[in-house]
Protein backbone atom coordinates (compact mmCIF):
# COMPACT_ATOMS: atom_id res chain seq x y z
CA UNK A 1 0.00 0.00 0.00
CA UNK A 2 1.36 3.41 -0.97
CA UNK A 3 1.45 6.15 1.62
CA UNK A 4 0.16 9.03 -0.52
CA UNK A 5 -0.28 12.33 1.29
CA UNK A 6 -2.20 15.33 -0.01
CA UNK A 7 -0.20 18.42 -0.92
CA UNK A 8 -1.10 22.05 -1.36
CA UNK A 9 0.10 23.46 -4.70
CA UNK A 10 -0.69 27.19 -4.62
CA UNK A 11 -0.56 29.52 -7.61
CA UNK A 12 -1.04 33.26 -7.80
CA UNK A 13 -0.98 35.80 -10.56
CA UNK A 14 -1.53 39.47 -11.24
CA UNK A 15 -2.35 41.07 -14.58
CA UNK A 16 -2.08 44.82 -15.00
CA UNK A 17 -3.58 46.33 -18.14
CA UNK A 18 -1.33 49.34 -18.48
CA UNK A 19 -3.24 50.51 -21.57
CA UNK A 20 -5.59 49.03 -24.18
CA UNK A 21 -2.64 47.36 -25.92
CA UNK A 22 -0.03 46.89 -23.17
CA UNK A 23 -0.19 44.53 -20.19
CA UNK A 24 2.11 43.17 -17.52
CA UNK A 25 1.62 39.72 -16.01
CA UNK A 26 3.33 38.33 -12.90
CA UNK A 27 2.86 34.69 -11.85
CA UNK A 28 4.06 32.52 -8.99
CA UNK A 29 3.38 28.83 -8.70
CA UNK A 30 4.39 25.81 -6.70
CA UNK A 31 3.97 22.24 -7.95
CA UNK A 32 5.27 18.74 -7.34
CA UNK A 33 5.79 15.40 -9.07
CA UNK A 34 5.14 12.36 -6.94
CA UNK A 35 7.50 9.39 -7.36
CA UNK A 36 6.34 6.91 -10.01
CA UNK A 37 5.54 3.28 -9.23
CA UNK A 38 8.86 2.26 -10.82
CA UNK A 39 10.81 4.77 -8.73
CA UNK A 40 9.19 3.37 -5.60
CA UNK A 41 9.07 -0.36 -6.35
CA UNK A 42 11.38 -1.36 -9.21
CA UNK A 43 13.57 -4.38 -8.46
CA UNK A 44 15.80 -5.14 -11.44
CA UNK A 45 19.46 -6.28 -11.53
CA UNK A 46 20.88 -2.78 -12.14
CA UNK A 47 18.24 -0.42 -10.74
CA UNK A 48 16.05 -0.63 -7.65
CA UNK A 49 13.23 1.49 -6.28
CA UNK A 50 13.09 3.37 -3.01
CA UNK A 51 9.88 3.54 -0.95
CA UNK A 52 11.28 6.48 1.08
CA UNK A 53 11.30 8.92 -1.86
CA UNK A 54 9.80 12.37 -1.41
CA UNK A 55 8.04 14.21 -4.25
CA UNK A 56 10.06 16.49 -6.50
CA UNK A 57 9.05 20.14 -6.01
CA UNK A 58 9.20 23.15 -8.31
CA UNK A 59 8.64 26.80 -7.50
CA UNK A 60 8.42 29.22 -10.44
CA UNK A 61 8.26 32.98 -10.93
CA UNK A 62 7.25 34.44 -14.32
CA UNK A 63 7.09 38.02 -15.52
CA UNK A 64 5.74 38.95 -18.99
CA UNK A 65 5.14 42.21 -20.80
CA UNK A 66 2.74 41.95 -23.77
CA UNK A 67 1.76 44.29 -26.57
CA UNK A 68 -1.37 43.60 -28.61
CA UNK A 69 -1.84 46.29 -31.22
CA UNK A 70 -3.34 46.58 -34.68
CA UNK A 71 -2.35 43.37 -36.54
CA UNK A 72 0.65 42.71 -34.27
CA UNK A 73 1.28 40.87 -31.01
CA UNK A 74 4.54 40.72 -29.09
CA UNK A 75 5.62 39.64 -25.65
CA UNK A 76 8.82 39.52 -23.65
CA UNK A 77 9.09 37.28 -20.62
CA UNK A 78 11.51 36.06 -18.01
CA UNK A 79 11.30 33.20 -15.55
CA UNK A 80 13.09 31.56 -12.63
CA UNK A 81 12.37 28.03 -11.37
CA UNK A 82 13.88 26.06 -8.50
CA UNK A 83 13.46 22.28 -8.57
CA UNK A 84 14.18 20.48 -5.29
CA UNK A 85 14.30 16.84 -4.14
CA UNK A 86 15.01 15.71 -7.72
CA UNK A 87 14.63 11.94 -8.16
CA UNK A 88 17.62 10.27 -9.83
CA UNK A 89 19.31 6.91 -9.90
CA UNK A 90 22.40 6.98 -7.65
CA UNK A 91 25.15 4.38 -7.39
CA UNK A 92 24.82 2.47 -4.10
CA UNK A 93 26.95 -0.67 -4.61
CA UNK A 94 29.60 -2.35 -6.71
CA UNK A 95 29.03 -4.06 -9.15
CA UNK A 96 26.97 -1.11 -10.32
CA UNK A 97 23.56 -1.00 -8.71
CA UNK A 98 21.58 2.21 -8.90
CA UNK A 99 18.79 3.15 -6.52
CA UNK A 100 16.34 6.01 -6.99
CA UNK A 101 17.07 8.78 -4.48
CA UNK A 102 16.19 12.43 -3.87
CA UNK A 103 19.37 14.22 -4.94
CA UNK A 104 19.45 17.97 -4.53
CA UNK A 105 18.22 20.77 -6.73
CA UNK A 106 18.48 22.56 -10.05
CA UNK A 107 17.71 26.21 -10.72
CA UNK A 108 16.59 27.27 -14.19
CA UNK A 109 16.25 30.80 -15.46
CA UNK A 110 15.65 32.30 -18.82
CA UNK A 111 14.00 34.83 -21.04
CA UNK A 112 12.12 34.90 -24.29
CA UNK A 113 10.64 37.20 -26.89
CA UNK A 114 8.00 36.48 -29.50
CA UNK A 115 6.33 38.52 -32.19
CA UNK A 116 3.64 37.79 -34.74
CA UNK A 117 1.79 39.99 -37.09
CA UNK A 118 -0.30 40.06 -40.23
CA UNK A 119 1.40 41.54 -43.30
CA UNK A 120 -1.98 41.23 -45.06
CA UNK A 121 -5.34 39.81 -43.94
CA UNK A 122 -4.16 36.37 -45.10
CA UNK A 123 -0.39 36.41 -44.45
CA UNK A 124 0.92 35.94 -40.90
CA UNK A 125 4.60 36.01 -39.95
CA UNK A 126 5.92 34.95 -36.54
CA UNK A 127 9.20 34.60 -34.75
CA UNK A 128 10.63 33.94 -31.32
CA UNK A 129 13.95 33.78 -29.48
CA UNK A 130 14.45 31.98 -26.16
CA UNK A 131 17.35 31.60 -23.76
CA UNK A 132 17.60 29.39 -20.68
CA UNK A 133 20.35 28.19 -18.38
CA UNK A 134 20.46 25.83 -15.43
CA UNK A 135 22.75 25.33 -12.45
CA UNK A 136 22.86 23.67 -9.05
CA UNK A 137 24.27 24.47 -5.60
CA UNK A 138 27.52 22.62 -6.47
CA UNK A 139 28.39 25.19 -9.14
CA UNK A 140 27.58 22.92 -12.09
CA UNK A 141 25.99 24.66 -15.09
CA UNK A 142 23.96 23.61 -18.14
CA UNK A 143 22.41 20.56 -16.49
CA UNK A 144 19.40 20.06 -18.79
CA UNK A 145 19.39 18.27 -22.16
CA UNK A 146 18.17 21.35 -24.03
CA UNK A 147 20.17 24.03 -25.87
CA UNK A 148 20.73 27.39 -24.24
CA UNK A 149 19.32 29.27 -27.26
CA UNK A 150 16.40 28.49 -29.57
CA UNK A 151 14.66 30.54 -32.20
CA UNK A 152 11.77 30.12 -34.60
CA UNK A 153 10.66 31.87 -37.78
CA UNK A 154 7.44 31.07 -39.56
CA UNK A 155 4.97 32.26 -42.14
CA UNK A 156 1.43 31.11 -42.82
CA UNK A 157 -1.30 31.88 -45.32
CA UNK A 158 -5.06 31.58 -44.77
CA UNK A 159 -7.18 31.44 -47.92
CA UNK A 160 -10.66 32.91 -48.27
CA UNK A 161 -11.86 29.35 -48.98
CA UNK A 162 -10.91 28.28 -45.44
CA UNK A 163 -7.69 26.31 -45.97
CA UNK A 164 -4.33 27.39 -44.65
CA UNK A 165 -0.71 26.48 -45.15
CA UNK A 166 2.36 27.38 -43.14
CA UNK A 167 6.03 26.72 -42.82
CA UNK A 168 8.37 27.30 -39.89
CA UNK A 169 12.02 26.74 -39.13
CA UNK A 170 13.35 26.13 -35.63
CA UNK A 171 16.94 27.07 -34.85
CA UNK A 172 18.64 25.40 -31.91
CA UNK A 173 21.92 26.29 -30.28
CA UNK A 174 24.53 23.80 -29.17
CA UNK A 175 23.81 21.34 -26.40
CA UNK A 176 25.89 21.31 -23.24
CA UNK A 177 29.04 19.15 -23.41
CA UNK A 178 27.46 17.17 -20.57
CA UNK A 179 25.06 15.68 -23.16
CA UNK A 180 27.31 15.48 -26.22
CA UNK A 181 30.49 13.78 -24.94
CA UNK A 182 31.28 10.47 -23.34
Amino acid sequence: VLDLKPALVPRAGLVWSISNSLSLKALWSNAYRAPSLNELNLNSPGLIGNRDLKPENVETYDLALSYNGHNIYSSANTFYSRLTDIIQGKLIAHPPILQYQNTGNIQIMGAGWEIKGYLTKALLVSGSVNYQESFNDNGQWDLLPVPLYTGKLGISYVSTEGWDVGVANVFMGDYSRLFTTG
